[in-house]
């Protein structure tokens, strides 16, 4: 009996030619291979903002961080990277994958053609081609229901203690009333017997 393989739907962003770094780029690719789309967004906006460093190989500066070695904030090439991988969450949306549970599978750098200097003195861009692909990953997916259904429940346990608290303290509320009329009730027949006492007296 043969089994069926179920196609894994893939989706692609590129990035060609882009003004960056090719060693910077490499770096960061390594470092978002396996994240969740919108884990790889934060991480790079940290990295623009000089909060997070991004592992590189060589002569480096050493970054704080447990088992954290040489590092650099890669800016240009971050805020250019995160243009791709918004593409490609939308790409993701699109083929009805869910954003939560999309994760980059292929993030791949690769140097580019530079063009032709223009003059002697000039400076020759860096450019680089950028490759991603992510899939859904299912166990994420299921991971991220139950947690939603595991929170729906939660919230309906407590909707219904609430529920049930009010109960309670609308009960005692009315007894309290029903208290309250009752000693009204005696306080108006003590009157009504002292009246009825003084007009015998008279």
């Amino acid at each position: 009996m043969q089994t069926q393989k179920t196609q894994q739907i893939q989706v692609k962003a590129f990035g060609k030619s882009m003004p960056i770094s090719t060693k910077h780029a490499m770096a960061i690719c390594k470092a978002i291979k396996g994240m969740q789309v919108d884990k790889a967004i934060e991480f790079l906006d940290q990295v623009s903002q000089l909060k997070q460093a991004v592992k590189m190989k060589g002569e480096i500066p050493h970054r704080k961080g447990k088992g954290f070695g040489g590092g650099r904030y890669p800016t240009k090439a971050s805020k250019h990277i995160i243009k791709i991988i918004k593409n490609l969450k939308g790409n993701a949306v699109a083929k009805n994958l869910d954003p939560d549970a999309t994760v980059i599978k292929i993030a791949k750098a690769d140097k580019a053609a530079r063009p032709p200097k223009l003059g002697r003195f000039s400076r020759s861009s860096k450019n680089t081609h950028i490759l991603l692909t992510a899939e859904e990953n299912k166990s994420i997916n299921s991971r991220t229901e139950f947690e939603k259904k595991k929170a729906k429940k939660e919230t309906g346990k407590t909707d219904k203690a609430e529920k049930m608290e009010d109960n309670k303290e609308a009960k005692k509320q009315e007894k309290k009333e029903v208290k309250e009329e009752s000693k009204k009730e005696e306080l108006e027949k003590e009157l009504e017997e002292e009246r009825k006492a003084e007009d015998k007296n008279d």
